[in-house]
């Protein structure tokens, strides 16, 4: 299984649009074949920060999977980020191989 890693700094004056849209992109995502489950994950932020950070971990039934989303899917689903948001959020991406699970 692979996990791809989306994180997402976001200004502030955007954030709650930003969250919103992006509840739609990750379930359009999920209708992607092979695409298993996301986790959307808020930072806790102990100081005041300036942006607010995100991580959107998908899980992915393997490379090959990930490898089809890349070629067929990726750029149109990276285009659907509103024009409005433009300048306003960074994004950092990490693809990683899911060695282990342990469990309690």
């Amino acid at each position: 299984m692979i996990k791809y890693e989306i994180s997402v700094e976001i200004h502030p004056d955007i954030f709650d649009e930003y969250m919103a849209w992006l509840i739609t992109h990750v379930g359009k995502l999920l209708d992607i074949e092979g695409f298993l489950k996301a986790e959307v994950l808020t930072c806790i932020e102990t100081e005041p920060v300036s942006w607010k950070k995100i991580k959107v971990d998908y899980y992915v039934k393997n490379y090959l999977a990930y490898q089809s989303y890349l070629e067929h899917h990726a750029a149109a689903m990276r285009s659907e980020v509103p024009d409005d948001f433009k300048g306003l959020y960074s994004i950092e991406r990490k693809i990683y191989e899911i060695s282990e699970v342990i469990n309690p």
